[in-house]
């Protein structure tokens, strides 16, 4: 957990949860980082190499909208951002959308709709696909390290 100073029209103190999650109770933001939806938001934020937003990525949709851009590196990645789908109000038939993409891009969506956050996700692949009418498909690049 992280105290921070916000300035507004006079200073404030919030606690700010591991994943982000800003609280104005102490106690209230020690209980959800020990919460499973605050362990595994910081586990998938953990293996995220781009913590961006939705206009960030597609210069459109919501500046609210988080986009956490991940590239889980083996199963326990993958199963991570099933159990938190699962555990959040997250679409569930997106769980099954991830199997399979070790060491590719998937997209971890967290969107704001005025009351709770609610996950989904998606892959690069699938945007292209449906980007370009399933004409085109990606092929891993060589990384720049």
């Amino acid at each position: 957990m992280e105290e921070r100073k916000v300035e507004l029209l006079s200073y404030k103190t919030v606690y700010v949860a591991a994943d982000g999650t800003e609280f104005d109770d102490p106690n209230e933001c020690a209980k959800y980082d020990k919460s499973a939806v605050g362990v595994l938001k910081g586990r998938v934020k953990a293996m995220a190499i781009k913590d961006a937003n939705e206009e960030d990525i597609f210069n459109c949709g919501n500046s609210e909208n988080r986009v956490l851009v991940c590239i889980p590196k083996n199963q326990e990645d993958i199963d991570t951002i099933k159990q938190l789908i699962f555990a959040t109000r997250g679409n569930k038939s997106y769980a099954d959308k991830v199997d399979g993409y070790i060491n590719k891009v998937v997209l971890v969506f967290f969107c704001y709709d005025g009351y709770d956050d609610y996950i989904y996700v998606d892959t690069v692949d699938d945007v292209v696909f449906r980007a370009t009418d399933g004409k085109y498909k990606l092929e891993k690049s060589e990384s720049p390290e």
